[in-house]
This record gives C-alpha cells, structure tokens and sequence, in this order.
C-alpha cells in the first residue's frame, strides 16, 4: 500500500489558500490523492500575530482542523534529540530524581485529539493568544530579531561569495575564549546551539525564567550540572555531540547561516523555527523563494534526508498551483 505523502504548508499558503476560499478543495484533494496534510506549532504562532483578528480566525479556524496531522512543537522534538545526547555523552547532567509531571502534562496537551491546545486554538484563538503572554508582544519579535543579528557575527568577515560554500564547510570561531574550545574553527551549528542552550541554562540558574525548552528539558535536565563545569559544556557542543542525534540542530544552523546573507525581518526566527519541522515531511510548499532555496540546499547538502521545496506562487495563482500538485499522482 501507498506511504501517503507529507506535505507541510508555509504560513503564506494557508493564507492563501482562505483568501481565496479553497478550504474545502483542499481537505477534498487531500483526502482523494492520499496527501497527509501536516501542520507545525509555528504557523499556529505565526498566524496568532496577525493583525486583522478576522482574517488570523479563519486561518486559525482552518489550521486547527482535525483533518491534518498537528506536529509536535519545535522545541519538543529538539529537547528530545537533546537529551538522547546527554545520556550518551553527559549522564551527571541529569537529575538523579526527574520530576515528569509537567513534562507529561505538556506533551499530552500537544498530543490530545481534543481538548488540548489545537481545540482551545479553534474554540478561541484570542484566548489562546492571551494564555501564551508575550507571544504577540513586539518585545517578544524584539528578541527574535536580536537573536537573529546575533547569529551574524559568528559570519562576519564572510564575503558574499562565499555564502555558496557548501553546508557542511562552514566553520567559524567564537566571539570570546572558551573554556574548552580547542582554539580552531568549529562547525557553525555547534556555536550557535551552544550560544543558544548557555542562555537556555543561565536564564533558568540565575534568573529563574523559564522558557519552551526549558518546560521540555528541566524535569531530567539539571541546570546547575549542566553549567558547573563550562569546559565541559563547551567540548559537548562544540566537539562531541553527533549530528545525526541533533539533525534539527544542523538545520537550524544552515538556515541561520543562509539567512545572514539576507534582510532580517519578523518572518526570519519563523523560518529558522520552520526548518527544524523539513524532518517530518516529504514536501513544504511556499511562495517564499528564498525560503524554498534555504530549503533545496539543505536537502542537497545536508547529511540526512528532509522534505523538499516546492514553490509556489503568491495569492490566487499560487493556489491554483497548489490545487494542481495536491491532484497529481504520485510517481
């Protein structure tokens, strides 16, 4: 029997696709053809943001719908790759004792067919909007869009030739000394998960905040161990963790990699969240060229398989387009 094909829609198609009022052909399309529609936490979030509260309802109410398969959120899939490698590599970073009660109640949330956070987005999305606090906030894209310049320097002084280097040669060196860095060039992924999981650890050890990955990791994951020995955290990402363990670590890193080259705006941290979801799918559809560029070259490049690009494009004729891709018969 037929695998069916996994397709995941860029925020701009869902869109789209209300604009014009396709709803039903493609639930039809979709269902006839063998097509699995799958849908990333990040669209919901992305789609939340929206200014015209008519418009993110129909989306929303068209996201939401049973019918596709709802993925588990981003920072869940990267937390669990994440501590399949400290058990390898660092088992007294892990609590003696775990506390799972959140962790179990987060992930049934996720996982519920209803009456988790897919059914409370359909049912009130401006509720939803409110329970998650800053998620719509302009200090919150604030943020996101510092983190995206600060992934920018570990590229400075690359000229823009060079940004057609392979994926797998890119290498570049920390701003500062390190305890445990080697004084060498250093894959790209490995100094921004590193940059990335420092902040994660410091924010929860001297400040108390939480954040999403913090809810998935903290109930095994132990702050305080993590950073005692900081040469030894720096070894664990910058030489010891596996890529193949941390696939969406990699494809974080090239997508930030790739978007150095480009503009920073709001939709940059959405892409970069995007990318990690490519593992999950067969195809993404998007009117964004260079979002399905990033996307080929790490299909290309990368050192595992993911879904492939297929672009569209925008308003009614992308739909259209669209419509005719969800009806072709798989090779």
């Amino acid at each position: 029997m037929e695998e069916p094909m996994r397709i995941l829609f860029d925020t701009n198609v869902w869109r789209y696709i209300v604009d014009v009022g396709a709803e039903k052909e493609v639930r039809t399309l979709s269902r006839r053809n063998c097509r699995k529609i799958v849908v990333a936490p990040s669209t919901a979030y992305e789609t939340l943001r929206l200014p015209d509260i008519q418009l993110r309802d129909r989306i929303i109410a068209l996201i939401a719908d049973d019918a596709w398969v709802r993925l588990m959120p981003e920072a869940f899939s990267e937390s669990e790759e994440l501590k399949k490698e400290i058990r390898r590599l660092r088992p007294e970073w892990l609590r003696a004792n775990p506390e799972l009660v959140l962790y179990r109640q987060l992930r049934f949330d996720w996982m519920r067919r209803t009456g988790g956070f897919w059914s409370r987005l359909e049912k009130n999305a401006q509720k939803e909007l409110d329970a998650l606090g800053l998620l719509g906030d302009q200090e919150t894209l604030e943020r996101a869009r510092n983190e995206a310049y600060e992934s920018r320097k570990f590229t400075s002084g690359v000229s823009q030739r060079e940004a057609h280097v392979g994926l797998n040669k890119i290498f570049g060196r920390p701003m500062t000394l390190l305890p445990g860095w080697r004084g060498d060039d250093v894959e790209f992924w490995r100094l921004s998960s590193r940059r990335v999981f420092q902040h994660v650890f410091e924010e929860a050890l001297f400040y108390g905040t939480s954040s999403a990955y913090l809810d998935w990791l903290g109930g095994e994951v132990d702050a305080i161990s993590v950073l005692a020995d900081p040469a030894s955290f720096s070894r664990f990402w910058l030489y010891e963790a596996n890529i193949q363990t941390l696939p969406r670590f990699w494809l974080r890193g090239a997508f930030e990699f790739l978007q150095s080259f480009h503009k920073v705006t709001d939709g940059t941290p959405c892409d970069s969240q995007l990318a990690t979801y490519l593992l999950e799918a067969d195809f993404i559809v998007s009117a964004d060229k260079n979002f399905v560029r990033f996307v080929n070259r790490c299909r290309d490049e990368g050192p595992f398989h993911i879904a492939q690009g297929k672009l569209i494009s925008g308003g009614a004729l992308g739909v259209e387009e669209l419509l005719n891709f969800l009806a072709m018969k798989s090779k």
